[in-house]
């Protein structure tokens, strides 16, 4: 912001904490002023011992809306180590943290561009900078799971292209827990249909629906359930659980929306 006079041989003195600036105050006008916050600007134009009247100019920054960064991939349940790589909006930088505390101007890791390498469970939490502007904080949560850390169920062949899997627990569960990232279905590429996976009418069920369209006859798929899922009482399952099944190749002229039900107790 500049200010000028029309006054020869005039100075200019302001302040910028809401008192009348006079012939004694400190802050004489040398050029620009940076306004990083809202504030009053008050300025009065001096001459020898005598001032102007007061000019008055409020200025009111409106924070800037930064939205979030992302991560690639998206956060969920994976089968094997994989790096993850954050992008923000043009224009601004990356603050991350993987301890779990959240990211400040003060606090956390210059993202400089490098993949992060996830081999086990690890949360990633970012914020997008631009100056002084923040982004709300964006999470992302990762779990790699290899296939001799998980419980394995009994395969399915010959199943139904429509098929919806129900799976039963013991203990009612907490519906906020049921996801899609934490109960999925993935093909032998590790590429997730999509799908909905939503709460039971029983609280101790949820329900896997089938993709649009169905499943590809012929397709092999495992349905995974992660250790995300989680029993109103807390208690959660001791392993990652997986059922591998296989779509009949000629499906039936009439498919149905069979649902097969797959028991296993959630344990503490």
């Amino acid at each position: 912001m500049t200010l000028s006079t029309p006054l020869a041989g005039a100075s200019i003195r302001y302040t910028l904490d809401g008192t009348d600036p006079g012939v004694a105050t400190v802050l004489p006008y040398a050029g620009p002023v940076r306004i990083g916050t809202s504030c009053t600007l008050k300025a009065v134009t001096v001459s020898g011992n005598q001032c102007s009247r007061v000019a008055t100019y409020e200025y009111v920054l409106e924070p800037l809306a930064l939205e979030e960064p992302t991560a690639t991939p998206p956060p969920g349940t994976y089968d094997s180590p994989i790096d993850v790589t954050l992008s923000s909006p043009p224009g601004t930088s990356i603050i991350f943290t993987l301890d779990g505390s959240q990211p400040t101007l003060d606090h956390g890791l210059i993202y400089a561009g490098s993949p992060i390498h996830v081999d086990g469970t690890l949360t990633i939490k970012a914020i997008a900078v631009q100056e002084d502007a923040t982004s709300p904080v964006a999470t992302f949560r990762y779990e790699i799971v290899q296939p001799s850390d998980e419980q394995e169920l009994d395969p399915l062949t010959d199943a139904d292209p429509n098929t919806a899997w129900l799976v039963r627990f013991n203990l009612p569960l907490d519906p906020s827990t049921i996801s899609n990232e934490s109960v999925y279905v993935a093909d032998g590429s590790g590429r997730r249909p999509a799908q909905a996976v939503t709460p039971g009418e029983d609280p101790r069920t949820l329900l896997v629906e089938p993709p649009t369209g169905g499943y590809t006859p012929g397709a092999s798929y495992v349905l995974k359930i992660t250790t995300s899922v989680r029993a109103q009482s807390g208690a959660t399952l001791r392993r990652p659980v997986r059922m591998a099944f296989t779509i009949k190749v000629a499906p039936t002229a009439e498919p149905s929306a069979a649902t097969r039900r797959v028991i296993y107790r959630i344990s503490p």
